[in-house]
């Protein structure tokens, strides 16, 4: 039986090597992310849409969950107390920002965390002024790492992506056995009707995620990136319909989910709310997750049903 360390291991034995390097854009014009909302923010928010669909969910419920908010690492990693038996064919992991600038990266392996996004930049300007600490230690202590950009409506998608590959160029680039990249497709602000994206229309909004995925597969080969999103948000570009008919666009079919839904009620099933026509590979299932030590606050936590092996397969560069 494959345990948690034997993946980790495998995962650590992968010879990087470099895939791709475009020339930095002005890194003069670059600007910190320290003052816009955390992720958890935007999220919690959004998925107040989805807290209507089927109600609250109460704090009792939550903790019978295999999947729940509260999740330790590395106790319900490797354990599934629903189950009472170790898990199997799950991987979990983290994703990271300047939110969590202390978090101790040598501890992450040793607690089932078995892969790691970190944020690298926002819009066509903006970079997470702790990603290359993140990025590097990450390599450095043989955590599966992979890069996250947040997009915003105010410059096209090529733009946008060939900041994202600058900034993270410039902390060592996309290697051979790093995660594919994501792109992070939600609401502006923790405000919904206040969101940025309301000012496009829908086939522009498409078009500035497709932008944006297309120039990173030309950049980086067999990159196959994904988009991280949660469902209500899709609202925005088919206003009337219900949440369990919201859809991915036929343009976008071809890229792969990462879906932000947080267990309620559907976690019991371990199966997240999802949009009509999308492949999911990833579903953040929790906002409030915890290390046992190494970072005392709360973590977004996500899981990948797979194996090892379909995991690198489907996962790595």
């Amino acid at each position: 039986m494959l345990t948690r360390r034997t993946v980790l291991k495998e995962m650590a034995s992968i010879i990087p090597a470099t895939l791709v390097s475009v020339p930095a854009l002005s890194e003069e014009q670059w600007v910190a992310l320290d003052g816009e909302p955390s992720r958890a923010q935007l999220m919690d928010a959004a998925l107040a849409v989805d807290v209507a669909e089927l109600g609250p969910i109460t704090k009792s419920e939550q903790e019978s969950l295999a999947l729940w908010a509260g999740f330790y690492f590395p106790t319900d990693a490797l354990y599934d107390k629903i189950l009472k038996k170790q898990r199997e064919g799950q991987i979990l992991g983290i994703d990271i920002s300047h939110y969590q600038p202390t978090i101790a990266h040598a501890l992450l392996s040793l607690q089932a965390v078995g892969f790691t996004y970190v944020k690298a930049s926002q819009g066509p300007l903006g970079f997470d002024r702790s990603f290359d600490q993140h990025w590097r230690n990450l390599k450095k202590y043989h955590v599966p790492r992979g890069a996250y950009h947040f997009l915003t409506p105010d410059a096209d998608g090529k733009l946008q992506a060939e900041h994202f590959l600058a900034v993270v160029n410039k902390s060592g680039q996309l290697e051979t056995g790093d995660l594919v990249p994501v792109v992070d497709v939600e609401s502006t602000t923790t405000d919904p009707s206040q969101d940025a994206w309301r000012s496009k229309d829908p086939e522009k909004i498409i078009s500035i995620v497709y932008d944006f995925l297309t120039t990173v597969q030309a950049n980086v080969p067999k990159s196959n990136p994904l988009i991280y999103t949660v469902r209500s948000w899709w609202s925005l570009l088919q206003p009337g319909r219900k949440p369990t008919e919201l859809e991915l666009p036929a343009k976008l079919r071809p890229y792969r989910i990462w879906i932000a839904d947080y267990g309620i009620k559907q976690g019991k099933f371990e199966k997240p709310r999802v949009l009509r026509n999308a492949n999911v590979v990833l579903w953040q299932f929790s906002d409030s997750a915890h290390l046992t030590s190494g970072y005392g606050g709360n973590l977004d936590a996500s899981v990948y049903f797979g194996s090892p092996e379909q995991f690198k397969s489907e996962m790595l560069l």
